[in-house]
């Protein structure tokens, strides 16, 4: 909701699985969950982002799942996100593509 706010003409939009930003460094084909999403979402393994693109570039990137708790490599069992590795990994891609686009 509040992405309407800052850019009511754009929507989110999944980023496909072969997007630069899962390859630029790691390569992020498949992922792990926190036991509380695979339990409210059932077993999933493919990363789940999703981004806005503006002028062609790719300037929103949003994850409905937690990456936070990933980052700080201290489990919570009541994390709805990705494994600590794993939210690492996509953290690092993200700030690369970044970087690099």
């Amino acid at each position: 909701r509040e992405m309407r706010r800052v850019l009511p003409d754009h929507r989110l939009e999944p980023l496909p699985p072969d997007h630069p930003l899962y390859h630029c460094l790691h390569d992020i084909t498949t992922v792990q969950y926190t036991p509380l999403v695979e339990r409210d979402f059932g077993p999933m393994t493919a990363p789940t982002l999703e981004g806005i693109t503006l002028d062609g570039k790719l300037a929103v990137v949003y994850s409905r799942f937690d990456l936070g708790d990933g980052w700080e490599m201290f489990p919570h069992p009541y994390s709805r996100g990705y494994s600590s590795e794993d939210a690492l990994k996509i953290g690092v891609n993200v700030l690369v593509y970044a970087l690099t686009h």
